[in-house]
């Protein structure tokens, strides 16, 4: 699938563009028909027509002539209607209009694909005759497997609505396909040769803790104090998910590289430490044995790290641990956080579904005392973990969602302008929204997407709406709302985001819905997801937010 056709004079892309269709779009509506709409917007485009109408005969059977055609061209235009057509000579068991279609998918070819809208006041085409009756059912089948299969389609219902929608689709495609090569070529020019330098605080964090953070000082303070205790190893914060596990620690550590503990004054927040690394399953640099042992040899010295790492082929992974361990200087702590660890567990089992992570881990507990402190985030109790040295580890439980007045200024905050009608809302108003979300911040970040995404939403509505739903599934309903009201391109753009293990920038979005969405500009649309909290933005890439991730949205999502 290349990214550009063609040049013309103008510097201009020119493709070759298959039409696909039956004959009663070539007829009808008489005047101008569907077909000749179509032409037009192609060559006005600037693009070369490739039509099975104008094939001369050939000694190949009609299907090798169809299948060539198609695989000859740059671009597929489906225009399918009501009526299936004509089945194919030698392969009677589709329509030339569904061979195409198949032949341009397997060929990688970009497909523009609409459909006529049945509900259209007069498409100017005549009734089904006796015979298409019999074939009616194979096309609904076909226009059900086009619409299943993903691929972005448009509805029309006339001539000129189609040469329309045909004229921009080519229009926004050549964009697109400009977009596409250009962000490819600027992300692989190497970049500016920096000054080796090195950094105590491995990786980015899985998230950042949002402007509106409200709370939890009680428990950021614990955590604290766990982490400054020389008989505590390994922390594990245990909560269902949107309950704020990853915002709460990624701001406790990110106030740490800065030295200091938030939410304390004096003294007591001060606080320096001999490095951080972050790993967690919505990141490139993933929960797992090997990554850890890498990213941990950062933090030495080279020298020290290149013994260890040629060591390493030959020791089993308690050894290497406890190698590491002996290798740190005493004095600073170093902290690991192993985000969302249930992603890594047997959940039957409450366990490890590594052995070698497991068996780093029994080592970092049970070794002679070290420097080493691990945090842990996640949804399911790790059970056969939490049995080796209980007196060095600690439980920190995320049972509640957020109180009163913390969940309201929540909500107020999340309405900067005062368009949600959240920021200047009654409090007995917001009082009840944070009982119904139970103060979850991805209940309260739902809230905010519903009320974005519909403006003709109230906060009373969302109230009246949930009033009787389940306490434990109010949270469930509202981020299933908020991405029912999404349109299909931002459900396209969210999919893409959960494919990507790491952030990405808007030209690998464009790039990996490319099949599907050939006229896609994905820049606008992340930003809407993020304003709506759906997505996340850090140095123009882009992931879903953490929060989406465990919710209904996300299974959609995949």
């Amino acid at each position: 699938m290349g990214l550009s056709g063609s040049r013309s004079s103008r510097d201009r892309p020119r493709w070759r563009v298959f039409i696909s269709h039956t004959t009663e779009l070539r007829n009808f509506p008489e005047g101008i028909s569907y077909v000749a709409a179509v032409e037009r917007a192609i060559s006005a485009a600037g693009h070369v027509i490739v039509d099975m109408d104008y094939f001369p005969a050939a000694d190949q059977t009609p299907a090798q002539v169809c299948t060539a055609r198609v695989r000859s061209c740059d671009v597929y235009v489906g225009i399918l209607g009501y009526r299936y057509g004509c089945p194919v000579r030698d392969q009677p068991e589709v329509s030339y209009t569904e061979l195409e279609f198949d032949t341009a998918t397997e060929a990688g070819l970009d497909r523009l694909v609409f459909l006529l809208d049945a509900g259209a006041d007069d498409t100017g085409i005549p009734r089904l005759d006796k015979a298409e009756v019999e074939l009616a059912e194979r096309q609904d089948a076909f226009r059900r497997r086009v619409l299943d299969s993903g691929l972005h389609t448009r509805s029309f219902g006339s001539p000129a609505d189609l040469g329309q929608l045909v004229e921009r689709s080519l229009r926004e495609m050549a964009d697109t396909r400009r977009r596409i090569s250009s962000g490819i070529q600027r992300e692989q020019v190497p970049a500016e040769p920096q000054p080796v330098r090195s950094s105590k605080f491995i990786n980015p964090p899985p998230t950042v803790a949002p402007a509106w953070f409200q709370g939890r000082q009680g428990e950021t303070t614990l955590l604290a104090r766990y982490l400054a205790s020389p008989d505590i190893r390994m922390v594990s914060v245990v909560g269902r998910a949107g309950i704020g596990k990853t915002a709460l620690v990624c701001r406790l550590l990110k106030g740490i590289e800065a030295g200091r503990v938030p939410d304390q004054e004096g003294g007591a927040a001060a606080v320096t430490v001999g490095g951080i690394v972050y790993l967690s399953r919505n990141s490139a640099h993933q929960v797992a044995y090997p990554t850890l042992v890498a990213d941990l040899l950062r933090l030495l010295p080279a020298d020290k790290a290149r013994r260890l790492r040629l060591m390493s082929q030959k020791l089993s992974p308690p050894d290497m641990m406890r190698a590491l361990l002996e290798t740190f200087p005493a004095g600073k702590p170093v902290i690991v956080l192993l985000d969302n660890l249930e992603s890594v567990m047997d959940s039957e089992r409450e366990a490890l579904a590594e052995p070698a992570l497991q068996a780093a881990l029994t080592a970092l507990l049970t070794a002679p005392a070290h420097v080493l402190k691990v945090i842990i985030t996640t949804r399911v109790t790790p059970t056969a973990l939490l049995k080796v040295e209980p007196a060095r580890q600690r439980q920190l439980p995320l049972d509640e969602g957020l109180g009163s007045p913390d969940a309201e200024n929540v909500l107020r905050e999340l309405d900067e302008g005062g368009r949600l009608g959240l920021r200047d809302a009654p409090g007995e108003l917001l009082d009840r929204l944070r009982l119904l979300t139970r103060g979850f911040p991805r209940g309260l970040e739902a809230v905010k997407a519903i009320l974005d995404g519909d403006r003709t939403v109230t906060p009373q509505d969302l109230v009246d709406r949930t009033d009787r739903v389940p306490e434990d599934q109010v949270v469930q309903l509202l981020v299933g709302e908020a991405y029912g009201l999404l349109d299909a391109s931002a459900r396209q753009v969210m999919k893409a985001l959960a494919v990507y293990p790491a952030p990405v920038s808007e030209v690998g979005v464009d790039f990996l819905l490319r099949p599907v969405n050939p006229t896609l500009d994905s820049a606008p649309v992340l930003r809407r997801l993020v304003r709506r909290q759906l997505a996340r933005c850090h140095d123009r890439h882009y992931d879903l937010h953490p929060r989406v991730h465990s919710g209904r949205a996300a299974g959609a999502c995949r």
